[in-house]
C-alpha cells in the first residue's frame, strides 16, 4: 500500500542546532549539531574565517584555505570504509561560512586509548589498543588502494568508539593522488 502524499509531513527547513563546540583545529571549528530532518545528532566542522575582508565587513576565508576545505569535504566523502567517517553534506550558511557535515563520532582518541592501555585501566591493554590500531591500519591502507594520502596521521586523528569502532580522522592535509 502507497502512502498518500497527505499523510507525509512537509519536510522542515535545513536549518541545523549548532549544541556546542566539540573541538578546534588549525583549519576549522568542529561542533556538535542536530538534523531536524532525520533527527539525529551530527558534526558538523565549519571553516575557520581568513584575514581577509569581504565587501560586507564580515571575515572571509582566503580562496585557498576554501579550496582545502572542500577538497576535505570531498575527499572524505569518496571513501567508502567503516573506518571513514561519512559526510553527509558540504554547504554554505546564510552568513557565507563553508561547513560539512558528517557522523558523530563519540569515544576517545587513540592517544587516550594508549595511556590507559599503559596502565591497563577501564579494559584496556595493549592486545585491545593494537586491535584498535590495526583497524586503523586497515583504513589507511584502503586510503592509499584509492590514492588518498592522509599526511596528518598521530594518535590524536584516531577515534575509538565505546564498541571499538575505530575511525581515522581529520583529512584537512589529505592528498588526493589520483586528481
Amino acid at each position: 500500500m502507497d502512502p498518500d502524499e497527505s499523510d507525509i509531513p512537509p519536510l522542515p527547513e535545513l536549518h541545523y542546532g549548532v549544541q556546542g563546540l566539540i573541538a578546534e583545529g588549525g583549519m576549522g571549528k568542529i561542533y556538535r549539531a542536530w538534523d531536524p530532518v532525520l533527527e539525529r545528532p551530527l558534526a558538523m566542522k565549519v571553516l575557520k574565517a581568513g584575514r581577509s575582508s569581504s565587501s560586507a565587513g564580515r571575515n572571509i576565508a582566503s580562496a585557498g584555505l576554501v579550496r582545502r576545505f572542500v577538497d576535505e569535504a570531498r575527499i572524505t566523502g569518496k571513501l567508502d570504509h567503516p573506518g571513514v567517517v561519512p559526510i553527509h553534506a558540504l554547504d554554505i550558511d546564510e552568513d557565507g561560512h563553508h561547513f560539512f557535515t558528517m557522523q558523530l563520532v563519540e569515544g576517545m582518541t587513540f592517544q587516550e586509548v594508549i595511556k590507559k592501555a599503559r596502565d591497563e585501566r577501564e579494559g584496556w591493554n595493549l592486545t585491545r589498543a593494537i586491535h584498535s590500531l590495526q583497524r586503523a591500519c586497515a583504513t589507511v591502507a584502503y586510503a592509499h588502494s584509492r590514492g588518498v594520502l592522509h599526511r596528518d596521521l598521530k594518535p590524536a586523528n584516531i577515534m575509538v568508539g565505546a564498541f571499538g569502532e575505530t575511525y581515522v580522522m581529520d583529512r584537512g592535509l589529505a592528498k588526493d593522488m589520483r586528481s
